[in-house]
């Protein structure tokens, strides 16, 4: 994930095309060719050093972010399979009760 855009630290871009990568096409993903043009841009302005500082910053931002969301979907999604798995064991437990005798005797 992370190689398109330390090629782009650590080697000789096109400077016919701030987006493109080693093959000299686009990505096809909008947001990986803003970033690679924001990087770019700050490789120009502010050298190598403080863009890789910035990669660095925005791992940390996307990690944490990660980690967010996923705690969420478990806060959210948990209670919601338990809810269900629940519903399920008791109309289990219920068609058990009603079914006849003679049911369990063959």
């Amino acid at each position: 994930m992370l190689m398109p855009f330390l090629d782009l630290i650590f080697t000789n871009p096109d400077p016919a095309c701030a987006t493109c990568n080693m093959m000299g096409k686009h990505s096809g993903n909008a947001v990986i060719d803003s970033v690679k043009t924001f990087l770019n841009t700050s490789l120009d302005k502010n050298g190598k050093i403080t863009t890789l500082g910035i990669i660095c910053v925005l791992m940390v931002i996307f990690i944490i972010l990660k980690n967010l969301f996923l705690y969420l979907s478990y806060y959210i999604l948990n209670p919601l399979k338990n809810k269900i798995v629940n519903h399920l064991r008791e109309d289990l437990y219920d068609k058990i009760l009603k079914l006849p005798i003679g049911y369990f005797n063959e």
